[in-house]
């Protein structure tokens, strides 16, 4: 069911189905994919179990230190979880797209090994918290982590099924070419400060030279709407888009970000993430 989930923000993520059917086509929308996602995760692992180190090299650590190197020790240990689930639904949804036995074979790996991550996180956690963390009345607001254990089990024991059903079954091989994420976005821009409601609002960019197309996408600040898309057109030697009056005449707020073309196929998103993952990865402007 990982394939099918949508993110938080669909428009900044991919659905891992939807990331499978544009890789295998050869082509990206610029939305980061489960791989970008699994790379962040396990980026931040890396750089927790090295902070781990360091609190638990203290000669006399007081309760606080031990209660701060117990919990970051199960957050790793649950990123490391949800790394390799990420990295196993990607493979999986590419296995379920073209029948490459190969894909499902990566799949289970990397499934065994959120396993086995989700194992370390119990032992850790054991004997420091209590069996029932109760949060509220469903189900997944009480409980223990190890009372998860079962169900993740069966599901690297029915992927297992699978694989080994499949056996004389090769499939259609995965072909998943598709360009990196450019290390620069390609654009220049400059926010207004804001707007007067009920007035057109014209965006510029200014592109580098291998910017082969950019499209705005803007919306109310208001998560219930959709998004609105259009191309930028080119006026005199930049890129320009308007957001309508008939747009703008409203209480909320307007939020936009850019997706930017490359002549070698690749798409990034403007101003999108930095490496931190701290900042706004769109512009906001308000009304006058």
């Amino acid at each position: 069911m990982w394939g099918t989930v949508s993110p938080f923000d669909p428009t900044t993520f991919y659905v891992i189905n939807e990331w499978a059917a544009d890789a295998l086509a050869g082509r990206l929308d610029g939305r980061y994919t489960p791989l970008e996602v699994a790379d962040w995760i396990s980026g931040f692992v890396a750089e927790a179990d090295e902070h781990v180190k360091i609190l638990r090299s203290a000669p006399e650590p007081d309760p606080q230190l031990r209660r701060t190197a117990v919990d970051a020790v199960i957050l790793s240990y649950l990123g490391s979880f949800f790394a390799a689930r990420f990295r196993s639904a990607a493979d999986y949804a590419i296995y379920q797209q073209t029948g490459d036995r190969t894909r499902l074979e990566s799949a289970l790996v990397a499934n065994r090994e959120a396993r086995d991550a989700w194992i370390e996180l119990i032992d850790a956690s054991e004997g420091i918290y209590q069996s029932n963390l109760r949060f509220g009345p469903e189900r997944n607001e009480h409980g223990n982590w190890a009372d998860r254990l079962t169900a993740i089990e069966a599901d690297v024991d029915a992927m297992a099924r699978e694989l080994k059903a499949c056996a004389d079954e090769p499939g259609r091989p995965a072909r998943v070419a598709v360009p990196d994420r450019p290390a620069s976005t390609g654009l220049q821009h400059q926010p207004p400060e804001s707007y007067e409601p009920g007035d057109d609002v014209m965006l510029s960019v200014a592109p580098a030279a291998n910017v082969t197309g950019v499209r705005l996408r803007y919306r109310h600040v208001n998560q219930a709407e959709h998004w609105e898309t259009v191309d930028l057109e080119a006026r005199s030697g930049q890129l320009v888009g308007t957001i309508p009056g008939d747009y703008t005449k409203s209480t909320y707020p307007l939020m936009y970000f850019f997706v930017v073309e490359h002549d070698n196929g690749a798409v990034a998103l403007h101003p999108g993430f930095e490496a931190d993952l701290a900042n706004q990865p769109y512009y906001l402007i308000m009304p006058s």
